[in-house]
């Protein structure tokens, strides 16, 4: 899961009392992508919507920041079923939580519009720096449990809300999240597809539509472009699941969606 604001300040700060992080070998690059090499060691990915950065089972050999754009780690089933864990976005860092040195995830390009760009550094000189400094060290640590804290938060939110909540949950968090846009105050706009907020909120697409349009009808948001989200009544967001409860729809994962795909369209 992704790393928040002050998680990267923290390993910042740990980054200069144990050194700057050097330069690493490159792994293959797939297809489509592009690599440069990165300020401060690594190499910078430019990746086109759906392409896989790396995937679930693969050995875990670096780890990542996101530059621009949005990167999705999904966990796929043996019938081909797709569960959007996480959103990792600009200023984020992933790639850190794998078992026993493999991925447990897989990491994909987002960005329905646009490229997706990320920073691809060596693991082998972070490990070495938390052992070599206890301190940084430690701020891994806790950062780790940030994101454990976060993900058992998510688990309550779609073991017992309804989808009103879970939407309204889901865009108060983007907002927090994400750059501010030319949506006007309290604008943003969502890199992903509906589709990625259905799998990541264990909703149909049909749903998230339809549950944004009500929050729209309701006067808690304005939807002034197709990826585009304001929100206009913060206090109405946050109550609206309590007062408008709506059942979630009994499909909580579907098949990775096909290229090109506009599913945002009101």
């Amino acid at each position: 899961m992704a790393m928040d604001g002050e998680g990267m300040r923290e390993m910042a700060a740990g980054a200069a009392a144990g050194g700057r992080f050097s330069g690493m070998p490159l792994m293959a690059v797939r297809p489509g992508s592009a690599a440069a090499p990165a300020a401060g060691g690594g190499s910078t990915l430019s990746l086109t919507a759906g392409e896989t950065l790396y995937a679930e089972g693969e050995p875990a050999e670096h780890w990542y920041e996101v530059v621009a754009g949005a990167v999705r780690a999904c966990k796929l089933t043996p019938d081909g079923r797709r569960q959007v864990v996480e959103f990792h976005l600009p200023g984020d860092v992933f790639g850190l939580d794998e078992v026993d040195g493999v991925r447990g995830l897989t990491a994909e390009a987002a960005a329905a519009e646009g490229r997706t760009v990320v920073i691809r550094r060596c693991r082998r000189r972070l490990e070495s720096m938390a052992e070599a400094d206890p301190r940084f060290a430690r701020r891994l640590h806790e950062m780790a449990l940030r994101r454990l804290a976060r993900a058992h938060a998510r688990l309550v939110l779609l073991g017992r809300n309804g989808a009103v909540e879970r939407v309204a949950a889901f865009l108060l968090e983007m907002e927090a999240r994400m750059p501010r846009s030319d949506a006007g105050p309290g604008g943003f706009c969502l890199p992903m597809t509906r589709e990625d907020v259905a799998d990541h909120l264990a909703l149909t697409t049909e749903t998230v539509s339809r549950t944004l349009q009500m929050l729209r009808r309701r006067g808690a948001i304005a939807l002034p472009g197709l990826r585009l989200v304001r929100i206009l009544d913060r206090r109405a967001l946050q109550g609206l699941g309590e007062a408008a409860p709506m059942p979630a729809a009994p499909l909580p994962m579907r098949g990775a969606s096909a290229p090109g795909r506009r599913l945002l369209a009101a």
